[in-house]
């Protein structure tokens, strides 16, 4: 169980690492005054 509980972890680590960096950018881009 604790092997899979750090796989889950480590699935969810990388996917949230992925995430934040694209609404990142994205507010970025808005707040530069980007309107499409």
């Amino acid at each position: 169980m604790r092997r899979l509980n750090r796989r889950k972890t480590l699935s969810l680590v990388k996917e949230l690492d992925a995430f934040p960096k694209v609404p990142d950018s994205y507010v970025e881009t808005s707040a530069s005054g980007g309107t499409g």
